[in-house]
């Protein structure tokens, strides 16, 4: 099987929804398209929101999910419920997930039945970003065998951001953030693209994956909680959406997302369902879904969806009507 690349900005974390916040980018779109009825806890009314006319169709995305459940603030944040449906499909780390579907915020998470897709976007409360006075001396804590996840690395990168930031302008960002990188002592290798400044790749002694390393950060802005709130509920809202519109969603407990629009979905999932329930070897289905059209977020992602699969009924039953072009509504 191919290598496969696992792309991260450090410094400005991962990609998840909402708005610019320093120590993690947080990807905000634009609403438009079919409202979706919901229910809000907090406020305990009925709410049409607009969901996204097709903005939620992409390739994969990478977005951190916690080994463990973390803390929502669910006492706090309150709960948004959505109303039940049958369209769409979901598939939880390869597994098919019945219809019917409930796509609900849960505090910062939102979860589509029992499975949290969408975790946390930022640390609650939110931390202010450091203020860029200081420049930070490398943590001791810092070895050889510092995991790329390692939050002690993270937090030292987004202090030295903020320093550099203070003190120097772009150009000069880019060069002292490679020296940095370039120097510490989990870094087992690193090399430029000419035609990427701005990326960095690396590997560290901890296995063969390849990282790339945003070198030049967006400028720091602090975090607006009723913002960060806001794209969540939002998030719930444009899934909700998109799996109501007939869409197909890929999501990985390790972090990936694959999502395939309607008419994408009615094309691929029956040719990819075939390929994952075959006898052939791991590699032929990989090159096979390749084929297909089906993106990959990084082999965890590939792995867990081979392994994951397993036969359905309800889901050959739905494929089945799918060909025929009946047409599932959108109720329970």
């Amino acid at each position: 099987m191919k290598r496969l690349e696992r792309t991260a900005c450090v410094g400005l974390c991962c990609v998840v929804v909402g708005v610019a916040v320093y120590g993690i980018l947080i990807k905000d779109r634009t609403t438009g398209g079919v409202a979706s009825n919901t229910t809000d806890s907090v406020s305990g009314k009925a709410s049409s929101k607009p969901g996204p006319s097709g903005s939620l169709e992409s390739g994969p995305q990478k977005v951190q999910h916690s080994q463990s459940m973390p803390d929502l603030h669910e006492n706090e944040l309150g709960t948004t419920q959505g109303e039940p449906f049958a369209t769409g499909f979901l598939f939880f780390d390869g597994q098919y997930v019945d219809v019917p579907y409930r796509v609900t915020r849960k505090g910062l998470g939102v979860f589509v039945n029992d499975k949290m897709v969408v975790p946390p976007p930022v640390q609650w409360p939110i931390r202010e970003p450091p203020s860029g006075e200081a420049d930070p001396e490398l943590p001791r804590q810092l070895t050889r065998n510092t995991s790329f996840y390692d939050e002690v690395f993270h937090d030292y990168l987004r202090k030295k951001i903020a320093y550099v930031q203070n003190k120097h302008g772009r150009k000069e960002e880019r060069e002292i953030m490679e020296k940095v990188i370039r120097s510490l002592p989990f870094i087992k290798e690193a090399s430029l693209d000419p035609k990427i400044p701005d990326i960095l790749q690396i590997k560290t002694y901890e296995g063969d994956e390849t990282y790339n390393i945003l070198l030049v950060s967006p400028r720091r802005r602090s975090a607006d909680a009723k913002a960060v709130l806001k794209s969540v509920k939002d998030e719930r809202g444009r899934l909700e959406q998109y799996l109501r519109a007939g869409g197909c969603c890929y999501f990985f407990s390790e972090g990936g997302r694959i999502q395939m629009g309607r008419d994408k979905a009615r094309e691929r999932l029956p040719r990819i369902v075939a390929i994952l329930r075959s006898a052939q070897p791991t590699e032929v289905k990989f090159t096979e879904l390749q084929k297909v059209g089906m993106p990959f977020v990084n082999a965890e992602s590939f792995s867990a969806l081979v392994k994951g699969f397993s036969p359905s009924r309800q889901l050959d039953e739905r494929l089945r009507e799918m060909a025929e072009g009946k047409q599932a509504t959108s109720g329970p």
